[in-house]
């Protein structure tokens, strides 16, 4: 059975990870993302599951479905800008190299 220290733990760093989500501060989501693993580990150790534990897992499941839906929009607004830049930039460099071969002449 898991001691209650361990489920109270992983309840505050449930706690701690959605507020992170609600600010979006994504280094520290994947700080608590690691601290979670390892109290994960602590757990699976246990011969058996508590009903309380049973139900602070569930939930914890639930909000990683949407931290995961949250990281993936996140990272499709960071492809579309660095999407940008990148044309903007192949741009830029036409139009240097299109002067240069016009100062030629």
């Amino acid at each position: 059975m898991p001691p209650d220290a361990d489920i109270r733990r992983l309840m505050q760093l449930q706690r701690l990870l959605a507020e992170m989500l609600i600010e979006e501060d994504w280094p520290r989501i994947g700080k608590l993302d690691l601290l979670i693993r390892e109290q994960l580990k602590r757990l699976q150790v246990a011969e058996a599951m508590t009903d309380e534990a049973v139900l602070v897992l569930a939930s914890l499941k639930q909000l990683y479905r949407r931290v995961l839906q949250a990281c993936a929009v996140e990272r499709a607004r960071l492809s579309n800008i660095l999407r940008s830049h990148t044309e903007h930039e192949e741009g830029r460099h036409a139009y240097s190299l299109a002067e240069t071969v016009l100062e030629a002449h």
